[in-house]
């Protein structure tokens, strides 16, 4: 997990140190704007969902890290052990061919949306930096399942200590 730790800190950092307060501040502006000076940021709405889908996409392989994604235990801790690793190591799989999916329509969509310049409506940015950091993000989220799915452990944290 080495190589996955730095990434995914970095990201959770940027998602909850610069995306959040950004997304704060402009909506906050906004609102000030819009009932006060009767004057509202037309790109506001659009700025908002964009920095959410960086915040939320940049926080998952830290959340994933730290088990802090919501999870049903119904009948897993009644199962054995065994049955236990083989359900993690399934979940794993699945994941890891998730990502694998994401990143080859990532791929062809980035192509495709180079080819013809594809741009926000409102701020005109190019989609493409989105679809690099989608990219990246199930890039590190493949290492850290192929990781965990064949690790000693793959249901538990005794692989993540040190996790902060």
């Amino acid at each position: 997990m080495f190589i996955v730790r730095p990434i995914s800190r970095l990201m959770f950092g940027l998602s909850a140190l610069v995306c959040m307060p950004l997304i704060l501040g402009v909506l906050v502006v906004d609102v000030v704007l819009r009932y006060v000076f009767n004057a509202p940021l037309t790109w506001s709405h659009e700025f908002c969902s964009l920095m959410l889908f960086l915040t939320l996409t940049m926080a998952f392989p830290q959340t994933w890290l730290r088990h802090a994604h919501i999870r049903a235990e119904l009948l897993g801790e009644a199962l054995s052990s065994k049955v236990q690793t083989l359900i993690a190591r399934l979940c794993w799989a699945l994941v890891a061919a998730f990502m694998v999916v994401l990143i080859w329509q990532n791929w062809k969509d980035a192509e495709f949306m180079l080819l013809i310049g594809e741009t926000s409506s409102e701020l005109n940015l190019p989609i493409i930096y989105f679809r690099v950091v989608l990219g990246v993000i199930a890039a590190t989220t493949l290492l850290m399942a192929l990781l965990k799915l064949f690790s000693r452990s793959p249901e538990g944290n005794s692989d993540l200590a040190g996790v902060d």
